[in-house]
């Protein structure tokens, strides 16, 4: 009995120590831009709710906490995307402007559902719930 209840405590420890994985995120890669600003900053949202950023030095900051009614419900839009190809306008190329791109993981799989390089945007037209929910996510990571 004891055995049973230590092995109990040790594997519910265990669970409390697991890793949060990331379920959808934006990533900006810096273009043109001094060497202390280079690289990639991200905003992400992990699957136990928190919204953090991180920085081009790997600093995180976690600044929101959704619900887990919200996160279960961005994952259920995850599993239910119809995955397709990225649509939008192919206008005027600029090469220094920082590229951008959003996210999801499905299926232990990171699936782009809208991206801007070179200052052209496109979209998984299916996904466009995720990327309001990202968006939104963006403009909180703007008032911290």
């Amino acid at each position: 009995m004891k055995k049973t209840l230590a092995l109990f405590i040790f594997a519910a420890s265990l669970n409390s120590l697991a890793a949060t994985s990331v379920i959808m995120k934006h990533a900006m890669h810096a273009g043109f831009a001094p060497p202390s600003m280079q690289g990639t900053f991200t905003v992400q949202l992990l699957s136990n709710g928190d919204v953090e950023s991180v920085n081009n030095k790997n600093v995180k900051i976690k600044f929101a906490k959704l619900s887990t009614q919200a996160v279960q419900n961005v994952v259920k839009k995850i599993v239910a995307l119809q995955e397709q190809e990225l649509r939008g306008e192919d206008g005027p190329r600029c090469m220094d402007a920082p590229s951008t791109e959003t996210i999801v993981v499905k299926n232990n799989k990171e699936v782009v559902i809208k991206s801007k390089v070179s200052c052209r945007a496109k979209e998984m037209t299916s996904a466009y719930e995720l990327n309001a929910t990202m968006d939104a996510l963006l403009q909180l990571s703007n008032l911290k």
